[in-house]
């Protein structure tokens, strides 16, 4: 790291944006979610450019050789706790694992662990940098090692979110995590480049855009997204059957499904809000996996309603989705604490003179229709 003035600007750049985003996603960090995870990540990368700036030749004087090498060896060890940290927030974030078994985090945290530790040795060994009598950076033996398993924590996640984002079975957040995918890519690029130009600051610059990027893509899912079943919320579904109105298909038509849950409110009073909560989440899985793989719109409405938009050639198509849904339910429900079913209505967009109230209003209809039937 042949530190300049340049550099050192750089790195207080990347500071300032690193507290911004902090300031933003603050939680205490003793809480366990994952919000706190990142929040952590964020404090250990902003210790990282903080150890970095002390790595600047000559910054603690002619005598301060031991002290430049003592902050080289911490920036390597804290530094190799990011991506491992980025791991672990991935696989809680994307793969929704509340825990790894013992074994899977010794495993992980194996490599990390004697990197970390080799990066303090190398104060004394020079394993991974040494410093020499000119207080200059040098490149140790296992310094490129260290990189490439650095590397490998990141790569792991993005080829993860890579094939869910290919997978017809995660078609509805696709979008999501193409935009996860790319995180990773901001710190591999940036280490990469630091290989060949150790005077540019550029894994420091590649953290800071890898987290900054996190938090605003979770800030917009914030704002489009439902809190608990992560399905469009009923804002973005007013943008979508308004630009479909707009734009009819050219082929077929577009039908707006309305659903609602059977006897929600007795789960709620004979089981409780948590089973509650449960049975919402058990109805939006189904959903994406029937509906998602053909691409058609999925939101949640409010309260235990749901509404799906698809394109359609006619009614025999939709009364097949509709009978699919409620398949794939009853069976997504087997060991629940009770059955789960859904009345749903559906009407086709008109061709001229349509408005969403109008259509909500004719599908919502024919909804309770089915339900007074019964």
């Amino acid at each position: 790291m042949s530190m300049t003035p340049q550099s050192v600007r750089v790195l207080f750049f990347c500071i300032f944006i690193l507290l911004l985003v902090l300031q933003s996603a603050y939680v205490p960090i003793r809480h366990s979610g994952v919000r706190a995870l990142f929040v952590r990540s964020v404090l250990v990368a902003i210790t990282s450019c903080l150890l970095y700036i002390g790595t600047y030749p000559g910054f603690f004087g002619a005598d301060g050789i031991f002290l430049t090498r003592a902050f080289n060896g911490l920036y390597f060890a804290v530094t190799a706790l990011l991506p491992w940290m980025w791991l672990v927030y991935m696989v809680r974030r994307v793969f929704i694992k509340p825990s790894l078994s013992t074994w899977i985090r010794i495993l992980i945290s194996l490599p990390v662990a004697f990197f970390a530790v080799a990066s303090i040795l190398s104060i004394w060994n020079g394993w991974v940098f040494y410093v020499d009598a000119a207080d200059g950076y040098m490149r140790g033996p296992l310094y490129l090692p260290y990189v490439a398993i650095l590397g490998v924590y990141l790569l792991v996640p993005m080829f993860g979110c890579l094939s869910r984002a290919f997978n017809k079975r995660f078609y509805v957040d696709r979008s999501m995590y193409l935009s996860l995918s790319s995180f990773g890519f901001f710190t591999i690029v940036g280490m990469t480049l630091e290989v060949f130009f150790p005077d540019l600051p550029s894994s420091a610059m590649g953290m800071a855009l890898t987290l900054l990027t996190n938090h605003l893509s979770d800030q917009r899912g914030q704002v489009s997204a439902d809190p608990l079943t992560k399905l469009n919320n009923r804002n973005q579904f007013n943008i979508y059957l308004d630009r479909l109105i707009q734009n009819p298909p050219v082929e077929g038509k577009a039908y707006l499904f309305v659903l609602d849950m059977d006897k929600f409110k007795h789960i709620n009073d004979d089981f409780g809000h948590m089973k509650g909560d449960e049975a919402l989440l058990i109805v939006s899985n189904v959903l994406k996996k029937v509906c998602g793989p053909k691409g058609h719109f999925i939101s949640r409405f409010g309260g235990d309603e749901f509404v799906v938009v698809a394109k359609y050639n006619g009614e025999q198509e939709c009364d097949g989705l509709v009978q699919e849904i409620k398949a794939a339910l009853a069976e997504a429900s087997a060991n629940f604490v009770c059955p789960l079913s859904v009345s749903i209505g559906y009407d086709a967009v008109k061709e001229s003179g349509e408005t969403i109230p109008d259509l909500f209003n004719r599908a919502d209809k024919k909804l309770y229709k089915i339900k007074k039937s019964r």
